[in-house]
């Protein structure tokens, strides 16, 4: 999704097809198009395909995450904004306006309340619902909340959902204006 809210034309994954691309990679409108080869596209082995499979599968039986991923109105939707003179983007893994939601698939090795809340701080994850807030500001869209949908990734593929509130969220963004200002100089 671009400022001008124009939607990309193309998708990144095709149905049926599980494959990795290259992170250079963005079908925003903004970039070039670009046509892609072989070399573009990695494969993965049937073992790597079953346990994608099942990880989506428990995901998809657990009431909690089925319901906010029923209630998207978009998935992998990117996003592309100007922040602080720079150009920034982002995809949202699944996005509601209904309930003015981003919704982040993560996966894990402990979803558990304990583990899990270490998570969000080691990997930065409350920087990044801040900066999709930010995102969804410039873009003017009402979200009001970000939500973590996390499954494990050994079975029996637990799935937790971690909705960050506004403490973690401030937090986030002031460690974001710090990474943008870091980034300026």
């Amino acid at each position: 999704l671009t400022k001008e809210k124009k939607r990309c034309t193309k998708k990144g994954i095709k149905r049926g097809l599980i494959a990795e691309f290259p992170l250079s990679v963005w079908f925003c409108g903004l970039h070039q198009d670009r046509l892609f080869s072989a070399d573009d596209v990695q494969t993965i082995s049937q073992s790597e395909a079953d346990q994608a499979y099942a990880i989506a599968k428990s995901v998809v039986d657990h009431p909690t995450a089925a319901a906010l991923l029923a209630g998207c109105d978009e998935f992998q939707l990117s996003a592309v904004w100007q922040d602080n003179n720079l150009t920034c983007k982002g995809r949202f893994d699944g996005l509601s306006t209904s309930l003015k939601t981003i919704i982040d698939l993560k996966t894990t090795i402990d979803a558990s309340p304990h583990t899990f809340m270490r998570s969000i701080y080691n990997h930065s994850y409350h920087c990044q619902a801040a900066m999709y807030h930010r995102a969804a500001e410039k873009l003017n869209l009402d979200v009001q909340h970000f939500v973590i949908i996390a499954v494990e990734k050994e079975p029996p593929y637990a799935v937790a959902i971690y909705r960050l509130n506004e403490y973690c969220i401030d937090y986030g963004k002031k460690e974001l204006l710090r990474w943008l200002d870091l980034y300026e100089q």
